[in-house]
């Protein structure tokens, strides 16, 4: 016969909710282990690590009241966190808050073991005792859900993958992220949607507890490749709505960086573009603009030029169904962009995108942390970004240095 054991799956921290028969039975056992601990806990750590086995335990009975939840006792695996589940998890406060609900009677606990061929972690399940507790405070009101974690890595084939968390880059990285979140969650942010609008914002926007957070992305299994700020409902809706969006009931500018990763491309050649308007091409007529702007930013992601002139075809083939005639060929475009800045041809079609994306998050990254200083609330959409408009001059002040400060010559900032 199988193990019941085997049935099991990790305690899952990513998982939050705000029902009251866990918040309040939260706050029940809290007040208890308080009373037998000292002074050497803390306090918001400790409330903190009760609500992530609470609130799995309580969502892993409702999957099916057999299964099981598995976690580490052993201190190793909270000291160097190599697994992405232990980030906010400290090995005395696991130990404090599960020893506390196994010796009180709220969980089943089974031991792990470890032999030369086989182990198995300890699990834990609700005890009759502890859903009598839920029951108590049972109610309809609150949800549950899945948080965002605030750091992703993805390989090479965009799959989510593990990495160390234990180094100095990464926890800055994360502890960053947290930073500027935390500022989102101290103000409202809404969207004052006119009526003939407001079903297409409901149809493109889910705005929850995981859309109203930041969560960087970082590609090619590379912490200097990508790493732009994602998720959040403001990047979800249309730039026309964006217009509408208020922050604690005030009305918003969003100022935007022109041509930000041509400008990038000449900075990193210690060069300043040229003047004028650098999506317009000799010899294409101006109409064509919008397909040039495509190809630009394709020709910068692609990473041969078999691709990019794919993909310059397909947006081709969109814009003549739109406009009803055709524009120039892939080949001439791409050729004639290489003309028009010959300085910076050698990035095209090489993939070099990934790693402007993550020059440009890091001047993201340096701007909402500057206005989070201030209590400043600002949303970025990768390279505009939203202030309530008092706030206006103080953000492309931001803007200018930032940029400046890493090619040497002032940006283009127009407002959308």
């Amino acid at each position: 016969m199988k193990n019941k054991l085997d049935y099991s799956r990790e305690l899952d921290i990513w998982i939050w909710s705000n029902k009251p028969e866990i918040v309040k039975s939260a706050d029940f056992l809290f007040s208890k282990i308080m009373k037998n601990i000292g002074g050497k806990f803390d306090q918001n750590r400790v409330k903190n690590h009760l609500k992530v086995f609470l609130t799995d335990i309580f969502v892993a009975h409702k999957q099916d009241n057999k299964l099981f939840i598995s976690f580490s006792r052993n201190k190793n695996s909270y000291r160097v966190s190599k697994r992405f589940d232990k980030i906010y998890l400290r090995y005395k406060y696991v130990i404090l808050v599960t020893d506390f609900l196994i010796e009180h009677g709220y969980v089943e606990y089974h031991k792990g073991i470890k032999f030369s061929h086989y182990s198995r972690e300890s699990r834990i399940r609700a005890t009759q005792k502890l859903l009598r507790l839920f029951r108590k405070y049972r109610s309809k009101a609150g949800v549950i859900l899945r948080r965002n974690p605030p750091v992703i890595l993805r390989d090479e084939d965009k799959q989510d993958i593990d990495f160390d968390m234990d180094t100095l880059e990464v926890k800055t990285i994360i502890r960053n992220v947290n930073r500027i979140n935390k500022c989102l969650d101290r103000h409202l942010i809404s969207a004052d949607v006119p009526w003939e609008e407001y079903a297409d914002f409901m149809l493109n926007c889910h705005i929850n507890e995981q859309t109203k957070k930041y969560v960087r992305i970082f590609n090619n299994s590379d912490f200097k490749q990508g790493g732009r700020f994602y998720f959040h409902w403001s990047q979800m809706i249309k730039s026309e709505i964006r217009k509408n969006i208020t922050i604690d009931g005030k009305q918003t500018v969003e100022l935007d960086y022109s041509c930000l990763h041509l400008s990038m491309l000449y900075g990193l050649e210690n060069m300043v573009p040229p003047a004028g308007d650098l999506y317009t091409l000799a010899g294409i007529d101006s109409c064509f603009r919008p397909i040039i702007k495509k190809a630009v930013n394709i020709a910068i992601n692609a990473r041969n030029e078999t691709s990019a002139m794919q993909a310059i075809r397909e947006e081709i083939t969109q814009l003549t169904e739109k406009m009803g005639f055709v524009p120039p060929g892939p080949k001439t475009i791409l050729e004639n962009l290489k003309q028009a800045h010959s300085p910076i041809k050698k990035y095209f079609c090489t993939g070099y995108g990934v790693r402007l994306q993550y020059l440009d998050s890091s001047i993201a990254e340096q701007i909402m942390l500057s206005l989070a200083e201030e209590d400043i609330c600002c949303l970025c959409i990768h390279d505009s970004f939203i202030v309530a408009k008092e706030h206006k001059a103080l953000l492309h002040e931001l803007m200018m240095n930032k940029f400046a400060k890493l090619f040497n010559f002032r940006p283009r900032i127009s407002i959308k």
